[in-house]
């Protein structure tokens, strides 16, 4: 069975079913495939699109045990293995939000229920406690929040997942991230000789990506394990189809 990895969709501001366009059918049509999205995103655009495709896709979400109209962010290795479709956000989202029981404002420790989640409905019992959502952004805050709860989880399985797949496909990203940057470099370098496909107009463009990934785009090429894709996605230039079949592992 394959797997594609990929990290963080297409990020342009056209309607999502532009940049997604033939992603819905691709994932219909490779039945054995196993879809893996790890984006660095912050916005709710591909979870949008894969529901208005009515396409089922696991999210690292569970029930939270005292109410409905919450769910806590909590990762599941198990149900991350068994759906066809998964997305991880690594660097949180617009809809995650720190929450606390109101009646912990006053209790002796009030950081002690709290927890990060997704609202669904409304409980008078629940407040936020932020007045942003729980995200990581540039160096703000990316070095003191990686290492937390949410987000160690969700790092690591990177990694697992890049040491055990064979294609990672990139759509968006510069390589500008230190630390994404090391996950990749240390999957390329696994024994699974994974390969890679980089979707951009300017693939590893000097002002963006970072010397530990260009001092190795030539190695990886004579090894035939770097493919590009110049240009972006979309029904005049570059197809979902045809992304996927770049590097394809058979």
């Amino acid at each position: 069975m394959k797997r594609i990895w990929e990290i963080r969709v297409n990020g342009t501001q056209h309607d999502p079913k532009v940049a997604f366009a033939g992603l819905a059918e691709a994932i219909r049509k490779a039945d054995a495939t196993k879809f893996r999205f790890f984006t660095l995103n912050h916005d709710l655009l591909l979870e949008k699109y894969l529901k208005d495709e009515d396409i089922d896709y696991y999210r690292p979400i569970e029930p939270h045990p005292m109410t409905s109209a919450y769910s806590r962010i909590s990762f599941s290795r198990k149900h991350f293995e068994s759906a066809a479709v998964s997305l991880v956000k690594l660097h949180g989202s617009i809809d995650w939000w720190r929450i606390r029981p109101k009646k912990d404002r006053e209790a002796r420790h009030p950081f002690r229920r709290e927890f990060i989640g997704i609202q669904h409905g409304k409980d008078k019992r629940f407040e936020k406690m932020d007045k942003a959502p729980r995200v990581l952004i540039g160096t703000f805050n990316k070095i003191l929040r990686y290492s937390t709860h949410v987000f160690l989880p969700l790092l690591a399985e990177l990694q697992y997942s890049l040491r055990e797949s064979r294609r990672l496909i990139v759509c968006g990203y510069g390589f500008g991230d230190k630390g994404i940057n090391n996950l990749v470099i240390d999957g390329m370098l696994s024994a699974k000789r994974l390969c890679m496909v980089v979707v951009d107009p300017e693939p590893f463009h000097p002002s963006r990506c970072r010397f530990a990934v260009l001092d190795k785009i030539k190695l990886w090429k004579t090894e035939k394990r770097l493919f590009e894709a110049n240009g972006k996605i979309g029904a005049n230039s570059i197809t979902w189809p045809e992304i996927l079949e770049l590097g394809n592992v058979r």
